[in-house]
């Protein structure tokens, strides 16, 4: 970003605007000077109303060949979070997005969106500081997506809402964000994989907030939904998690023959994947219900 300043001021003077006449309605005067000579760097929303003011897109303001570098390392970074969080690993992924991810490097909108959504769900999981998240899933909402259309993140922010309230056992909260955000998943098309993957783990927490209020054939038919979308695009993302509520909430229905083979198969997947969380989770079950399965340890 070190010759963003200098770009704007070349642009702003092929406007023929003084700093006074190009900062209204965008910043003050101080701080339109401290960005063109490179003291300050403007936020986001500072860009934007920038880039709005010079009848210019947000990319025109960067080298094409730094922007390609900062852009393949985000998407990087925003698959790895991803990952971590698939694997219920949200420390390892707030650790991540603190340390390694800084606010300024966030080009667009969507890598902005990205952001906050992961601080704000490892926040609430990780460091159940549920104010904080909410703030943070609120800024995914709040922030204007530049083509007009939805986003997975604007929907993962509504489900993340509901967890957030969730955790503060503010259960009517929770139900309206849940459902809200069940709504706007079913309206929402993507051919995007990853973008698919977070729609079933959409379902998966809405499922979690049904069993938590008894509804359990509302869980099973979510993780239903859920397992259904990862099969179809061939992804373990989430998937033993999926299977294990499955099982639980069948168990809770009194089906004890489904419930241990959908506590089975989470149990194979989650082994093959490493993932410890999930394994614990079925552990407990298992001991609870008397069911053995010797062969997988």
């Amino acid at each position: 970003m070190e010759n963003i300043g200098e770009k704007i001021r070349t642009l702003r003077l092929q406007k023929k605007m003084n700093q006074k006449e190009f900062a209204q309605g965008i910043c003050s005067n101080v701080t339109l000077s401290n960005i063109e000579n490179n003291k300050q760097n403007p936020s986001m929303d500072i860009l934007i109303k920038i880039c709005d003011k010079l009848s210019i897109s947000l990319q025109d303001l960067y080298d094409e060949e730094a922007d390609t570098e900062t852009k393949s390392y985000l998407k990087q970074s925003f698959s790895c979070l991803q990952w971590l969080c698939g694997m219920h690993r949200h420390k390892d992924a707030y650790l991540m997005i603190t340390k390694e991810i800084n606010e300024d490097q966030l080009l667009t909108v969507d890598f902005q969106k990205k952001y906050y959504y992961y601080l704000g769900i490892t926040q609430v999981v990780y460091l159940r500081k549920t104010d904080e998240a909410i703030f943070n899933f609120s800024r995914v909402l709040n922030t204007e997506n530049e083509d007009n259309l939805e986003k997975i993140e604007d929907i993962l922010a509504l489900n993340g809402l509901g967890v957030a309230y969730w955790h503060q056992n503010e259960m009517d909260k929770a139900g309206f964000y849940f459902d809200k955000s069940l709504k706007h998943m079913k309206k929402f098309e993507t051919a995007d994989l990853s973008e698919k993957k977070e729609l079933a783990k959409i379902s998966f927490n809405t499922a979690k907030h049904y069993s938590a209020n008894k509804d359990y054939q509302k869980a099973v038919d979510l993780c239903r939904e859920g397992i259904e979308v990862l099969i179809q695009i061939d992804s373990r993302y989430n998937l033993s998690a999926l299977y294990f509520e499955l099982g639980y909430n069948l168990f809770k229905l009194g089906d004890t023959v489904a419930g241990s083979k959908n506590y089975f198969i989470a149990k194979g997947l989650a082994f093959v994947d490493r993932n410890d969380h999930v394994i614990e989770a079925i552990d407990i079950e298992l001991k609870k219900h008397q069911i053995v399965f010797d062969y997988i340890t």
